[in-house]
């Protein structure tokens, strides 16, 4: 029986394992994920009750989405109703952690440059104090 040059499944050998190496893209990509805001989004999320209500918001918008595809009139205008008053109700809802992101936010390095420059220019502006 003539060898083919396939593996067990049907696939060679080389094609088989060309997942396993990563392209250059590959790695860009993830580079380009990992330093994005979406990645820290997602780390503050996860651990938290805004994970479910995330993924509660991900279900109305697909289900938005196919109201509008199947032009179901009635089903569009009150999920756009929910999503309209929804944005005020998830600042309430979210008050606590959007409290405790943003003090992170403010503590961070990149925070603290801002700081040091704001109170350089500060001082430059500043008469001195006069002794007396």
């Amino acid at each position: 029986m003539p060898c083919s040059g396939r593996g067990e499944r049907g696939l060679d050998d080389g094609r088989r394992f060309r997942l396993l190496l990563p392209h250059w893209r590959d790695v860009v990509e993830i580079l380009i994920v990992r330093r994005t805001s979406v990645y820290r989004a997602l780390l503050l999320v996860v651990g938290t009750r805004a994970l479910h209500i995330l993924l509660g918001l991900v279900l109305l918008g697909a289900a938005y989405v196919a109201a509008v595809l199947l032009k179901f009139a009635m089903i569009t205008y009150l999920l756009g109703v929910v999503f309209t008053y929804g944005a005020f109700a998830l600042l309430i809802v979210f008050q606590p952690e959007l409290r405790a992101a943003l003090a992170r936010l403010g503590q961070s390095r990149v925070m603290r440059f801002f700081y040091r420059a704001s109170r350089t220019r500060w001082r430059r502006r500043s008469p001195k104090r006069l002794t007396g």
